[in-house]
């Protein structure tokens, strides 16, 4: 019998194995619920430079095979008057974006789709909207989609001329997109005008023949420059407005630099920020929810100005935290009809 306790103890083993396989076999895309999971605005961890940075990690699904910049949509908020800070309410152009990125199964670039739309715009004269993307080799690339009509010279790729680095103006007039002053006042009050949201897509997509893989042009925090050209009517190409620490494109103004309310620093790279570290310029993961015309945004958001100050490292969960009368004043934000 000693000779057959080995064996017997092997036996054992095979059938506990044998009777887990047996078990059904869990088939990842036929049962299981793979939209994406968006962790709570708390749990975001915001870098302590200041800028507002989406996380760096694109999503790739795999239903299409596409992977997305950011990977859920972002929202910008614009002050429109820098290099003065003006009513400090963040609502002169409210604009959320994602970038999809189409590949084949070469992981060759087919598409880019930057998906953009238009929340507020609480401007009192007709700005410009668009984005650098700096340092990218976009050789052989044509951007459609955009909605340039008022001026502004662009190649016939689609790209602005007279830059270094590639640019789209996505729209020289944001007006043309949505109504002057929508949303920016509470409905029923004053003059207030609602307008329902508005996308913009904007298509960069190679020429036949041209193939870049997608690791190799890959849209980010880094290189996505986003800004905002203020009053071009009246003013002319020149007053871009930037994100912190963001450089301006070629055809920016610099001559406003340290002026008004500005103290770039455009030598050390330290740029559109006032003397305390105040931005003109957010990036907010997430849906934003804005202040009220001529509210300032420390009015509606009340560690707002502890992050500013302490560049970005205090309170960097100021605009989710939603208790009321510590992290901010709910009835000075706006709130849609």
């Amino acid at each position: 019998m000693k000779t057959l306790k080995p064996f017997l103890y092997l036996l054992v083993v095979f059938a506990i194995v044998l009777s887990a396989c047996n078990k059904d076999v869990h088939k990842i895309g036929e049962d299981e619920n793979l939209d994406i999971q968006v962790k709570n605005m708390e749990d975001l961890i915001i870098p302590a430079n200041f800028d507002w940075r989406i996380p760096m990690n694109s999503t790739s699904t795999l239903k299409d095979g596409s992977s997305y910049y950011p990977s859920t949509y972002a929202t910008l908020a614009f002050e429109d008057l820098w290099p003065a800070k003006g009513d400090y309410d963040f609502n002169d152009l409210v604009v959320s974006y994602q970038f999809r990125t189409v590949t084949n199964a070469s992981n060759f670039i087919t598409d880019i789709v930057g998906t953009f739309i238009f929340r507020a715009t609480g401007a009192g004269t007709d700005n410009g909207f668009g984005f650098e993307l700096t340092g990218l080799d976009t050789t052989g690339f044509v951007v459609t989609g955009n909605s340039v009509l008022a001026g502004y010279t662009t190649t016939t790729d689609g790209w602005e001329n007279g830059q270094t680095n590639p640019v789209v103006i996505v729209t020289d007039n944001v007006s043309d997109i949505m109504p002057r002053w929508a949303n920016n006042t509470q409905y029923g009050t004053g003059n207030s005008i609602y307008a329902p949201n508005d996308t913009l897509e904007i298509h960069i997509t190679p020429r036949p023949g041209v193939e870049k893989l997608s690791t190799d042009f890959l849209i980010n925090q880094a290189n996505f420059n986003p800004f905002l050209i203020a009053d071009f009517i009246n003013e002319g190409r020149g007053r871009e407005v930037h994100k912190v620490n963001y450089p301006p494109t070629d055809l920016a103004d610099v001559g406003l630099f340290m002026t008004a309310d500005d103290y770039s620093q455009p030598l050390t790279n330290s740029t559109y920020k006032t003397r305390k570290n105040y931005p003109w310029v957010l990036d907010i993961p997430g849906i934003f929810e804005y202040p009220r015309e001529s509210i300032d945004i420390n009015w509606a958001y009340l560690r707002f100005g502890a992050w500013a100050e302490s560049g970005g490292t205090l309170y960097t969960n100021w605009y989710s935290i939603t208790t009321e009368g510590v992290f901010r004043t709910s009835g000075n934000l706006y709130q849609a009809p």
